[in-house]
């Protein structure tokens, strides 16, 4: 997949233009020279990149509108969906949280490289980081299982807020073992989507 592949896919339901194409070109520029000194992500190879972590990222936004909305990116690593998700809406306010100090180092540089306004990049822990009821969209990408991660993220929702999971093939199974935990903490599923990343390179739920 290249850039223009990708772009192409993108306008099926967002509104793309070049500077945000630009900006999605440089944070990935980025990513690749600073992963040899930090090692944010073990994907190292563009092509892989582009799918599974940009393609991957937006693939929601296909379904989910976040324009307007407070969106927290529980566990935000090398910025995914967080980065993509306030490049392509900015109008969304995007809070990306991590507990390493060098990912939210990282996080800040892109921030700044990329002149995005609308986010903020908090350094914590996921169970100390206090902000209840204060999220429209909580996301959390290859960051725990998910009846864990159904505890952690619960109380910072908004009355009627959502939570985007974003797991990979093992998803269905994650969900079976997280019913008495949807139900304890009141929540339900509202949707479930599957698909394939492009060139074989997996399911993702």
């Amino acid at each position: 997949m290249n850039y223009q592949e990708l772009e192409k896919w993108l306008s099926s339901f967002l509104l793309t233009d070049e500077e945000k194409m630009d900006k999605l070109r440089k944070y990935q520029s980025f990513l690749l020279l600073s992963n040899k000194q930090f090692n944010l992500t073990s994907i190292t190879d563009p092509n892989e990149m582009l799918i599974k972590h940009f393609y991957d990222s937006l693939s929601p936004l296909e379904h989910l509108s976040i324009a307007d909305k407070k969106v927290l990116d529980f566990g935000s690593g090398a910025g995914f969906p967080g980065l993509p998700f306030a490049i392509f809406m900015p109008s969304a306010h995007v809070t990306l949280l991590d507990a390493t100090k060098k990912k939210c180092d990282f996080l800040a540089e892109c921030v700044k490289l990329l002149d995005l306004k609308n986010v903020e990049v908090v350094h914590s822990r996921g169970e100390e980081f206090i902000a209840r009821d204060s999220f429209d969209v909580v996301t959390a990408r290859a960051v725990a299982a998910l009846p864990v991660l159904l505890e952690l993220i619960a109380p910072l929702l908004k009355v009627g807020g959502l939570f985007l999971a974003m797991k990979g093939a093992n998803g269905e199974k994650e969900l079976l073992e997280s019913q008495k935990a949807l139900k304890t903490l009141g929540l339900k599923l509202s949707r479930q989507e599957e698909y394939e990343l492009p060139e074989g390179m997996g399911k993702r739920v």
